[in-house]
């Protein structure tokens, strides 16, 4: 066996992604012939001509992409003469959707929900030290993946959270999200050619 060969076969994985990723058996034998393979093709000599002119290497640089989240709505009450009472609990739903129609929200989680005052300071506590307007839960609070829209219908999910008011100051009140974080996912698909030449034997 070479010395190119032994080297090849005993590519370890980045120290730094051992130590940011848990461990997984799997993810990481993975990596480990993905980085063989890797390692593997920048051994090559000669590389085949694309038919079209194209860069010869492939560089590294941001794309800049369209502004895209999904859509939050929340809602409360089994009639329009409900009212949110200084006592008491209410049960709301939120639900998020995607309009849409070439990509998926995938992993969407609500890291942590808040209420504050109007003015965005925490609100009053009672004696026993706990909020007088509380929710929950707090977070996280996960939606999984919203696909695409379909037949101009926004595809959503909706999960629910309740609203506790023990003695709380009649008034305005903000409900906060954040942070919400999700991977946006497009599918799209390519071509690609290249020159090959075969010599005579």
């Amino acid at each position: 066996m070479s010395k190119t060969q032994k080297e090849l076969e005993s590519t370890e994985i980045n120290k730094d992604d051992q130590e940011r990723k848990p461990f997984d058996p799997c993810a990481r034998a993975a990596a480990s012939v993905d980085a063989y393979y890797n390692h593997l093709a920048a051994s090559k000599v000669n590389a085949l001509v694309p038919c079209n002119p194209r860069p010869d290497e492939c560089g590294c640089e941001v794309l800049k992409l369209p502004h895209a989240e999904p859509h939050f709505s929340v809602k409360w009450g089994d009639s329009k003469c409900d009212g949110m009472e200084s006592n008491g609990f209410e049960v709301a739903t939120i639900t998020v959707c995607n309009g849409y129609s070439n990509i998926a929200f995938e992993n969407v989680m609500i890291g942590q929900i808040t209420v504050t005052d109007e003015f965005g300071n925490p609100v009053a506590t009672l004696p026993d030290g706990f909020p007088s307007v509380e929710v929950h839960p707090r977070g996280a609070l996960c939606f999984g993946t919203i696909g695409p829209c379909q037949h101009g219908v926004p595809t959503c999910v909706t999960r629910e959270i309740v609203l506790y008011n023990r003695g709380a100051k009649a008034g305005k009140y903000l409900l906060k999200f954040g942070p919400v974080c999700y991977t946006i996912c497009y599918t799209g698909h390519a071509d690609a050619c290249f020159v090959l030449n075969l010599c005579k034997d």
